[in-house]
């Protein structure tokens, strides 16, 4: 939108001529109001006032905590691929055989839960 800063501007708008007296506010297309406002006919009304430059730095973003690993240093079992998985049934005492990831992650963790009752710790 600008505001007229000359008396009696004539306007076209492409149907008729209007008369603009000193200080009339109007809109019309960008090139038009651009080419009053630089020729000293009108002047912008909603421009924005420039905000004052602010030196100072930008906050720096924290930096991103890392993963944490489950309680007791355990990796989770949805994770690991289906040959890790195998490796570790393996060191259980699971035969793996042609179990599925999803029974092997059961099976690992039914396992990892049991107590367990070797010889030597039984008195």
């Amino acid at each position: 939108m600008i505001r007229t800063t000359k008396p009696n501007v004539l306007w076209f708008d492409g149907r008729r001529t209007h008369l603009m007296p000193a200080g009339s506010e109007f809109r019309a297309d960008d090139a038009l109001e651009a080419r009053w406002v630089a020729e000293g006919v009108a002047e912008y009304v909603d421009a924005p006032e420039p905000q004052p430059v602010n030196d100072e730095p930008l906050p720096e973003a924290p930096a991103p905590e890392p993963p944490t690993e489950p309680e007791g240093g355990e990796t989770d079992l949805a994770d690991m691929t289906r040959a890790e998985l195998a490796e570790l049934a393996e060191s259980l005492g699971i035969k793996p055989g042609k179990l599925t990831k999803a029974k092997l992650i059961a099976v690992i963790a039914e396992a990892e839960q049991a107590p367990d009752l070797s010889a030597a710790e039984v008195e």
